[in-house]
């Protein structure tokens, strides 16, 4: 098997068909599951579990992934076995179907490797860090490694991904990967969004101080045992 696709529902089992076409759930190589409504971190660690590739691609079920991506990731993940992670570029997919880019403060990235820290010294700073994070594909050890998907009712994906960059290399690829699907009815649209990031803030903020008083620091960087 090349690849499978592990579909992860955050609702009860018996509305799979309901919600996941048949034609989908015949393929031999998807596998879907649904437990119940425990929010998108359970759902997305509960994935991870049946997940058997080493390198796994993260999909929400309202964004796209474009032909192509899939291999890009492998490749660049491929290349450089240090590498936690990697994403690429999007663009936002509208409800009206056509596409509008992220906006150029927001693409600040150049192709190639991050080391550790540069992501969450950008972010500290106040300057966008560029990464369209719910895209990424990960090397799969680093996600069970750090905890899977945070349990936050907002930034979840910043959760996982801010710890992990802090430590380890990530990479960005230069070319489009994902497309980004906005509409009225999606989470991060909701009235109290704004309110449930900024309370946030703190919970990733003291989560990255506490990490550097009590991990040792990664090999390699020129500090003693």
């Amino acid at each position: 098997m090349t690849w499978e696709w592990v579909l992860q529902g955050d609702f009860d089992g018996s509305e799979l068909e309901r919600w996941i076409p048949g034609e989908i759930l015949a393929d031999d190589r998807v596998r879907a599951e649904a437990v119940g409504h425990f929010g998108v971190s359970t759902a997305r660690n509960l994935g991870l579990l049946r997940c058997r590739a080493e390198l796994v691609q993260t999909l929400d079920q309202d964004d796209l992934l474009l032909p192509g991506a899939l291999a890009a990731a492998v490749a660049a993940l491929r290349a450089d076995e240090e590498l936690a992670l990697c994403c690429g570029e999007g663009y936002h997919l509208m409800p009206d179907g056509s596409l509008e880019p992220r906006p150029p403060q927001k693409r600040v990235l150049e192709p190639g490797r991050i080391e550790p820290g540069e992501i969450e010294a950008r972010w500290r700073s106040g300057k966008p860090h560029g990464m369209i994070i719910p895209g990424a594909m990960w090397r799969k050890r680093y996600l069970f490694a750090y905890g899977g998907w945070a349990a936050l009712p907002a930034w979840e994906d910043f959760g996982i991904v801010f710890p992990v960059a802090q430590r380890h290399p990530v990479a960005f690829i230069g070319r489009d990967t994902l497309h980004h699907r906005n509409h009225p009815s999606q989470a991060s649209r909701g009235e109290n969004r704004a309110a449930l990031v900024e309370a946030q803030r703190p919970f990733l903020f003291n989560r990255l101080d506490a990490m550097r008083e009590v991990l040792r620091p990664p090999a390699g960087d020129g500090q003693d045992d």
